[in-house]
């Protein structure tokens, strides 16, 4: 039952917004919009500089970023499940979806290999146990257990335009690999442009592009920089922290997890969103195990609820991170 309640747990993280996690405060020298939707907030912070060190104006910046705004938007609509996308299509009650678009193939492939490699807590196939959670807070347990009997990637079978599964019922949701697929497409889209650097947020997840003065870091504040800050030149940060917020209730012990925040960074948005969800949901020791495995890359930190920090060993070096409290172990 407890693996079921984590289960539970990480699909509604991959389905919710995750906390707070910020790049590069707005400052003097940024340009800095926000956009918010039913999705969440998307924030971009553009220096006002192009590549050569020449100023940009307004107009041009506002540019930029309304076209890393299609960028995030069209990305996410790609992956998501909402009605009229690929994802949908292949959600239907049927038992073989042809003229799937080959890049969407390649994408849940990747999802199905990331499950694997996370020795399957995140589960990208949980489509029908999703859409219980979202019509009912409080489902019942004969309602809990028709849906997970829809769950699971071995419904499904895959070729380089269509789908077939021997479950008509079971679906896909990406979940938080999607958060992390649109917002890598939004900063591959600004490595394009004539911006020299900048940084891209999505509900708890930072990414950054470009190259700032003399190589310096981008800082990557946890929890508004009360619970440390990561220094990175690449990549991305996600976290995950127990003011989530979601109407299912897991007081009371019900998910003994022991964690109050994790941030995970990785060079792969889609696996950083995805690990610091599947860290949150099973627990301190499963993610330092997950850590040790071969084929898998990140540094996280977490934070206890009783207030103890672990670090992985990048991250306990002193330049990746810069801890606010002590760090009391290491993985």
């Amino acid at each position: 039952m407890k693996r079921i309640l984590s289960l539970i747990l990480a699909l509604l993280l991959i389905a919710l917004p995750l906390a707070a996690c910020s790049a590069e405060p707005e400052e003097e020298g940024y340009f800095t919009r926000t956009k918010r939707d039913s999705r969440g907030r998307l924030s971009v912070s553009l220096a006002r500089t192009d590549k050569d060190g020449a100023p940009l104006s307004e107009k041009e910046l506002d540019k930029i970023y309304g076209e890393a705004c299609d960028a995030f938007s069209a990305a996410y609509d790609f992956l998501s499940t909402d009605a009229g996308s690929g994802i949908s299509a292949i959600n239907a009650p049927v038992s073989t979806v042809l003229d799937i678009d080959s890049t969407l193939i390649s994408e849940i492939e990747y999802a199905f290999s990331l499950s694997e490699s996370l020795d399957g807590l995140y589960e990208p196939c949980g489509g029908a146990l999703t859409a219980l959670l979202e019509k009912s807070d409080s489902p019942k347990e004969e309602e809990l257990s028709e849906a997970l009997s829809h769950i699971g990637s071995a419904h499904f079978e895959l070729s380089e335009t269509s789908v077939n599964k021997d479950d008509p019922l079971a679906k896909v949701d990406l979940g938080a690999l999607c958060d992390g697929y649109a917002l890598a497409a939004a900063c591959e889209h600004l490595k394009k442009s004539v911006c020299a650097y900048g940084t891209v947020t999505f509900n708890g997840i930072a990414g950054v592009f470009g190259k700032k003065p003399e190589g310096e870091p981008f800082s990557v504040e946890i929890g508004n920089g009360e619970d440390g800050i990561f220094n990175i030149t690449d990549g991305y940060v996600a976290l995950v922290s127990k003011d989530f917020g979601t109407s299912y209730d897991f007081s009371d012990g019900i998910l003994d997890t022991d964690v109050s925040h994790i941030a995970v960074y990785s060079a792969d948005a889609r696996s950083a969103a995805v690990i610091a969800s599947v860290g949150y949901a099973y627990g301190k020791d499963k993610i330092l195990s997950l850590y040790e495995k071969e084929g898998i890359f990140f540094e996280a930190v977490i934070l206890e609820k009783d207030g103890k920090e672990t670090l992985t060993k990048k991250a306990k070096s002193g330049t990746l991170y810069t801890p606010i409290t002590t760090a009391e172990d290491e993985a």
